[in-house]
C-alpha cells in the first residue's frame, strides 16, 4: 500500500496503469490465508487500491477481468443467480460489463480462444450497458455463492511453472475446480451418487493431466510457492489432491 501511495504522490502524469480488477476481487472481502500472511504482512485490499487510483484520476487498463477464466465458469449456485436475472447473458459478459462500468477505465483486456468468445464480447461492448446498482447487488450474491465453495484460488497464470519435477500445477488445480463447479467431487461414500461422481472425477483427471504430471509427483520442494501471486500453498494442496485421487482409485 505504501508503494502505491508513493507512486501516486509523484509529480508525474501517468498515461495509464495496467491492473488486475474484477468483481470477485472488488466485491468479495479478502481474508488473508496463513500462507499470505507469511509472505506479505498485510495484502492490500483490491477495493482500496482501486479507489486510490480512481480518486487520483489515473486511467486504467483492466487485465484479469475474468480472474483467469474462473468468472466465466462459475459453480452452479452462482451461475443460477446470474441466469435468473438475465437468462441470455453469459457469465463472462457479467464480468466484462462490471469491469467496463468502472470509472477511469480505458479498456478491458480479453483472452479469446474461440469465435464465440469474440461474438459474446462484441455483444457486451457494442454498446456497453453499464451495470446498475441492482446488477451490482446480483453480482454480490453470485460472488458470495461462488466464494463459499472450496475452489482453489488459482488463475492458471502459469507463473509457478515449469515444475522441476514435471507436475502440471495449473491443470491439476483447474481439474479440481471444474469438478467442484460441476458438482462432480465425490463426498460421502454412502451417498447415492458417490460412484458416479468418483468415476467422473477420475476420468476428468486422466483426460486433463497425464499420470507423470499429476499431483502425486510433487516432492514438496517449495520452488513454486514464492512465484504464486495468489499465495497458494501449492505443496500442501498437491499433497491433499494427490491423496484424494489415490483414495478414490483404491475405492474402485
Amino acid at each position: 500500500m505504501e508503494t502505491l501511495d508513493y507512486v501516486l504522490s509523484r509529480n508525474v502524469r501517468w498515461d495509464f496503469a495496467l491492473v488486475q480488477l474484477n468483481y470477485h476481487d472488488l466485491l468479495h472481502q479478502l481474508v488473508p490465508s496463513a500462507a499470505q500472511r507469511r509472505r506479505v504482512k498485510e495484502p492490500a485490499p483490491a477495493r482500496w487500491m482501486f479507489e486510490r487510483m480512481r480518486d487520483s484520476g489515473l486511467p486504467l487498463m483492466i487485465m484479469e477481468p475474468l480472474l483467469g477464466g474462473r468468472l466465466a465458469r462459475l459453480n452452479k449456485k452462482a451461475l443460477t443467480i446470474l441466469q435468473e436475472e438475465d437468462p441470455q447473458a453469459s457469465a463472462a459478459s457479467w464480468a466484462f460489463r462490471y469491469a467496463g462500468s468502472l470509472p477511469n477505465v480505458l479498456t478491458v483486456l480479453s483472452g479469446m480462444t474461440y469465435l464465440e468468445h469474440l461474438q459474446d464480447n462484441l455483444r457486451t461492448f457494442a454498446p456497453l450497458k453499464p451495470c446498475t446498482e441492482k446488477d451490482v447487488r446480483v453480482l454480490e450474491k453470485a460472488v458470495a455463492a461462488f466464494a463459499s465453495g472450496e475452489n482453489i484460488p488459482c488463475t492458471t497464470c502459469g507463473y509457478c511453472m515449469p515444475c522441476p519435477y514435471g507436475v502440471d500445477i495449473p491443470t491439476v488445480f483447474l481439474n479440481h475446480n471444474h469438478c467442484l463447479d460441476d458438482e462432480q467431487v465425490p463426498r460421502e461414500e454412502r451417498a447415492p451418487d458417490y460412484d458416479k461422481a468418483r468415476r467422473a472425477y477420475l476420468v476428468n483427471l486422466a483426460r486433463r493431466v497425464p499420470q507423470l504430471q499429476d499431483a502425486a509427483h510433487c516432492t514438496g520442494c517449495g520452488k513454486c510457492v514464492k512465484l504464486c501471486p495468489q499465495f497458494i500453498d501449492i505443496p500442501g494442496e498437491m499433497a491433499r489432491l494427490g491423496k484424494f485421487a489415490e483414495d478414490l482409485r483404491l475405492r474402485g
